[in-house]
């Protein structure tokens, strides 16, 4: 038989954390049924510390219930409680309603680790459930799921480095690629045009001249051609 959670579950719905009780339910049996096994053991009333343990397991048997029977669930969709058996209670609300789930502990329940745990929706009602075994957890279940995830920060890119070069006539930096100076709007010469001295040619009116080389221009040094 399908616990109330499982039957409960949508398409595509997975359960991501369970909780229960906590066994401090049976506080008052343990310490009733320890009073009769005292009479049973140290005293001449057997019938009376057997007396007292029968009464001590009627008891445990509402917590035995309750234990078995109360269903804590945070889903990737939900958080799903149901509590008591002839009486029910439940509660099923979704991640995105949910406001805040506070935990509230006194000394016993630090030391044994229960609480009470709040629900808070939107609708700003409250639902508490006590004896939750590790609270804190099943907070954290909840606030994983509820928080919006980080948004991740969108950085520009740097923009490339341009390649530069030497303008042959007013000496300014302009792009490598360039064919025409922007600042004097001379043509320039193309990086992959060559004299056959390594000097580059240009389109400048040439004023040619002897020189080391053979005639070449006296502006930009480009050997005349033969």
């Amino acid at each position: 038989m399908s616990s109330y959670v499982e039957s409960n579950l949508l398409n595509g719905e997975e359960i991501i954390y369970r909780a229960r009780l906590s066994l401090i339910i049976f506080g008052s049996f343990f310490f009733v049924a320890g009073i009769g096994l005292l009479v049973l053991l140290l005293t001449k009333y057997a019938g009376g510390g057997l007396a007292i343990v029968a009464f001590a397991m009627l008891l445990a048997i509402p917590q035995l219930i309750a234990l078995k029977t109360s269903e804590f669930a945070v889903t990737n969709r939900r958080v799903l409680i149901k509590v008591g058996w002839l009486s029910r209670r439940s509660l099923e609300l979704l991640l995105a309603k949910v406001e805040s789930i506070s935990v509230d502990q006194d000394l016993m329940g630090r030391m044994f680790d229960y609480g009470t745990i709040g629900v808070r929706g939107t609708g700003g009602t409250r639902e508490s459930f006590s004896n939750i075994a590790n609270p804190f957890e099943f907070r954290r279940q909840v606030q994983a799921l509820t928080d919006d995830p980080p948004i991740p920060i969108q950085r520009a890119a740097a923009a490339p480095i341009e390649e530069t070069k030497k303008c042959p006539h007013c000496i300014s930096d302009i792009p490598a690629a360039a064919a025409v100076c922007r600042y004097c709007a001379r043509d320039v010469v193309s990086p992959k045009t060559q004299g056959s001295s390594g000097h580059q040619l240009s389109s400048c009116n040439h004023i040619w001249g002897e020189g080391d080389s053979g005639r070449e221009c006296k502006r930009c040094g480009a050997l005349a051609p033969a």
